[in-house]
């Protein structure tokens, strides 16, 4: 496209979530701002939340201004919004996180839906009663309204297609970035900064995401309890619940304390420094959409353990050891395999960090603009 164009966005979890959905979204702004500046972009939020930056960007905020939608902000974002996307001439409209407004038929506003992974369907037991139905039908009917469905995975791409019977050319893969201040290696100092800061062992692997029964950490923390050597550690960044309970229960119970650290609310401008120190990424989540965290790693040059298969595979490539599960005893080999070899710790961060250079802004932005001109 070489017009500008008027295009609207979901944006509330752009303004709100601080994982996988925010991430995403955040990550996409700020690269179509980058890549694609002659466009107009506006972002439809409740409000603006903590996520001041967005609206310093160049984007046009709009939150609800009349008194009902500014009294029931949900009503006006799932239900009214499309009557505001065609007063305010928006020629496109995207939605983020796996939904549409219902009136977007109405509108007549163009509309692409990204649709992240559908593991509520796949892991019912994972997901309360109540929120797997919401999901199911915000999901299925987006899929359905959507003129096209970006997934961020063949995985999702497939699972799309077996749970909605979405016909394959309504549907496009695109591949999302991470976040680019993980495309410029940290400098000697800031490695020495963040080492002291955190009091980083000198010999760890690590962990980063959520900790929840998904991501499998009490899995991790059996492998690695198999793992003979002492003088490992194991590094734990991310935030939990009841679950974290459990693994922290695990690692006192197990005499790991001594070997396992916690980290939570870990700024995202130290954890190049926290992936690039590591000898290894493990990763044996049980489902994602795509993995994020996988790519963050190797474009820090670290290695990956992950489970083969789905879009974890399709996030690592060439630069990860593959498990077949997340048994313990396949994990803890895994990690024995990397530790004990230097020369296979830099052959999969060479071969990871070539793999990874298709996860770019740009490609990212390219990607999505593409899809917006099948549908202009």
């Amino acid at each position: 496209m070489t017009q500008s164009v008027q295009i609207g966005f979901d944006a509330k979890r752009a303004f709100f979530n601080h994982t996988g959905l925010g991430h995403y979204s955040r990550n996409l702004l700020q690269a179509l701002a980058q890549y694609y500046p002659n466009n107009h972009y506006h972002l439809y939020s409740p409000n603006t939340g903590t996520e001041l930056f967005l609206a310093q960007l160049p984007f046009e905020v709009h939150c609800p201004s009349g008194i009902f939608q500014s009294l029931f902000p949900a009503i006006w974002r799932s239900a009214m919004l499309g009557s505001q996307l065609t007063m305010d001439g928006i020629q496109l409209y995207h939605g983020l996180s796996g939904e549409l407004p219902l009136d977007i038929k109405e509108s007549k506003v163009p509309s692409v839906v990204t649709i992240h992974d559908l593991i509520f369907l796949d892991y019912p037991e994972l997901y309360p009663k109540l929120d797997r139905q919401v999901y199911r039908t915000k999901s299925s009917l987006a899929c359905d309204r959507a003129d096209r469905i970006i997934a961020i995975s063949e995985q999702t791409k497939k699972a799309i297609m077996r749970h909605f019977g979405t016909r394959e050319s309504k549907i496009d893969v695109v591949y999302q970035s991470c976040n680019p201040i993980y495309l410029q290696p940290p400098t000697s100092a800031q490695l020495t900064i963040i080492k002291n800061r955190y009091q980083l062992p000198d010999q760890y692997l690590l962990y980063v995401g959520s900790i929840t029964e998904r991501k499998q950490t009490l899995q991790l923390l059996e492998a690695f309890r198999l793992v003979n050597k002492p003088d490992l550690k194991l590094l734990l960044v991310g935030n939990g619940g009841e679950y974290l309970k459990k693994v922290q229960q695990y690692v006192l119970s197990e005499q790991l304390a001594h070997r396992v650290l916690f980290l939570k609310d870990v700024p995202t401008e130290d954890l190049p420094s926290i992936y690039s120190q590591a000898l290894a990424f493990v990763y044996p989540s049980l489902m994602e959409g795509f993995g994020i965290p996988i790519i963050e790693a190797l474009h820090c040059g670290t290695p990956v353990i992950t489970i083969s298969g789905g879009c974890l595979q399709e996030a690592a490539g060439l630069g990860a050891v593959f498990t077949a599960n997340s048994k313990p005893e396949g994990l803890a080999e895994a990690m024995e395999k990397l530790i004990t070899s230097a020369a296979l710790r830099q052959q999969l961060a060479s071969l990871g960090h070539a793999h990874v250079q298709q996860f770019t802004p740009k490609i990212f932005a390219d990607g999505v603009m593409e899809v917006y001109g099948k549908v202009l």
